[in-house]
């Protein structure tokens, strides 16, 4: 039973991000952002395909996933070796006129200011105080360090005796997971949450830009940095963040 909801979690899994890949790698004439915003999708994919994967075997640990890892950006990268030298010089020019940008509207040098003081503030609180929330504690922590002890996928038993109600793994669950293995502590490990708040407001701006809203108008999708629920999610171990900033991506 174990064995084939791991094998469907995979699947799952494949047909979210592979999807989402085959949309955007096979239109033309894409913008920078949703290259990015595809890159992304594509190494979430790398990092949560491997729990199910290596987990059947139990041998989740820190060399087997850097292993897993690196081969497959290694042959992601082999396979899109012609594209390196285009893409290194888009990043270039979008970053010399990001900075002309900066200069000439320093209004949106401020809200930057204010995004970086925030994403500060909320690292300094986890580091002093750990992650909160009820939920963090009464499953989601629980079922990351399980991963982590089995060395892959909790077992049922484990899951029906030890938590209040049954909750299979989350994609964001192994995420945490994956933090634990590499930092050895979970206390940081919602700096997660960051990360997909900062793809999903990309997404907001690359649909504003789609419906032919000026660039200086769509850079205000940055303002979703500041809704009150951002600070208080991103001490937690929730998963509601990652939810929401997928659906939009």
């Amino acid at each position: 039973m174990e064995g084939e909801v791991n094998f469907f979690f995979l699947i799952l899994n494949f047909f979210l991000y592979f999807s989402s890949l085959l949309l955007i790698y096979y239109k033309k004439n894409l913008s920078f952002i949703d290259k990015l915003i595809g890159a992304f999708i594509l190494y979430l994919f790398i990092l949560i395909s491997s729990f199910p994967i290596l987990g059947y075997f139990h041998i989740l640990e820190f060399k087997t996933i850097l292993s897993y890892t690196i081969f497959f950006i290694t042959l992601f990268t082999i396979l899109s070796f012609k594209n390196i030298k285009p893409l290194i010089n888009e990043i270039k020019f979008y970053f010399f006129e990001l900075i002309n940008f900066l200069k000439q509207k320093f209004y949106f040098s401020i809200i930057i200011f204010f995004i970086i003081l925030e994403i500060f503030l909320i690292i300094r609180y986890l580091i002093l105080n750990g992650i909160d929330g009820w939920d963090t504690f009464m499953y989601h922590i629980q079922i990351s360090s399980r991963i982590v002890i089995e060395k892959g996928m909790p077992s049922f038993e484990f899951l029906n005796n030890y938590l209040p109600h049954f909750f299979f793994p989350k994609n964001v669950e192994f995420l945490f997971s994956y933090f634990y293995i590499f930092n050895k502590s979970i206390d940081c490990a919602p700096l997660f949450h960051i990360i997909f708040v900062f793809f999903g407001v990309l997404s907001v701006y690359s649909i504003l830009r789609k419906l032919n809203i000026k660039r200086e108008r769509a850079l205000f999708s940055f303002l979703l940095f500041f809704l009150p629920i951002l600070p208080h999610q991103s001490v937690t171990g929730y998963c509601d963040l990652e939810f929401n900033m997928l659906f939009i991506i």
